[in-house]
């Protein structure tokens, strides 16, 4: 038998699929963390408010922005996020939307004004759109078999609907027995090891088809529109509109 036709060694078959298997799980446990971290950012601040509010001596218009500007930017960048991750990279996005949602976690949690504090918000909505719409489109590219790619949606999914859950829970018991802070500055560590697993074992992807251009002017109004909604919505009763 020539060399050209002799069977590859099994066992090193085997240990080749496993890796790959393996990477593959590593990858849902980094976006599932990062799911989780965004949705748990979405409400754990509501139940420490009071305490914010007088450690800050925040005024009730700056307490809404507190909670107001993460949603805000979030919305009205998620197109962009998903865009650019399409042109540039899925786990590039995803690796440049973590680190600036961790850096801003930690920001927020040292901050000692209210202005401080509602502008790193604003920068983690901005982290949280970049790496947001990167996560499902990465759970697409890596998993090409119909059953795990659902199992892994659903994990996905779960991940982000147990954040929405314990939220207040948590938010509730940080701010009752150490200072609020620690809300955001749990992230930090749980946003370190995602980083790191996602550097590690994450592929780069992105969508073939799409255009290597971005259309700037599209990408702007579409921001500012989605931006304005979510403004009308959260402050319209408020404004009498």
């Amino acid at each position: 038998m020539s060399a050209s036709t002799v069977p590859a060694d099994p066992a090193q078959a085997k240990g080749r699929r496993g890796s790959a298997e393996s990477r593959k799980w590593w990858t849902l446990a980094a976006v599932s963390l990062a799911a989780f971290m965004t949705y748990l950012d979405n409400n754990i601040i509501n139940v420490a408010i009071p305490t914010i509010q007088r450690d800050l001596r925040l005024s009730v218009s700056g307490l809404e922005w507190v909670v107001s500007s993460y949603l805000l930017t979030l919305a009205g960048l998620l197109l962009v996020g998903g865009r650019l991750a399409d042109v540039f990279g899925r786990r590039r996005l995803f690796l440049v939307g973590m680190a600036v949602f961790t850096l801003s976690s930690l920001a927020a949690g040292l901050a000692g004004s209210g202005s401080a504090l509602i502008a790193s918000r604003a920068v983690q909505g901005v982290g949280a759109a970049l790496l947001m719409p990167a996560t499902l489109a990465i759970i697409m590219a890596t998993f090409s078999n119909p059953r795990q790619r659902n199992m892994a949606i659903g994990i996905w999914a779960a991940a982000g609907a147990l954040a929405l859950a314990l939220g207040p829970v948590l938010g509730g018991l940080i701010s009752q027995h150490v200072r609020w802070g620690w809300i955001f500055l749990i992230n930090v560590p749980v946003g370190v090891i995602t980083f790191a697993i996602a550097a590690a074992y994450t592929s780069e992807s992105r969508a073939e088809s799409a255009e290597r251009q971005l259309d700037l002017p599209g990408l702007l109004t579409s921001s500012l529109a989605l931006f304005a909604l979510t403004y009308a919505l959260i402050e319209g009763g408020s404004r009498g509109w």
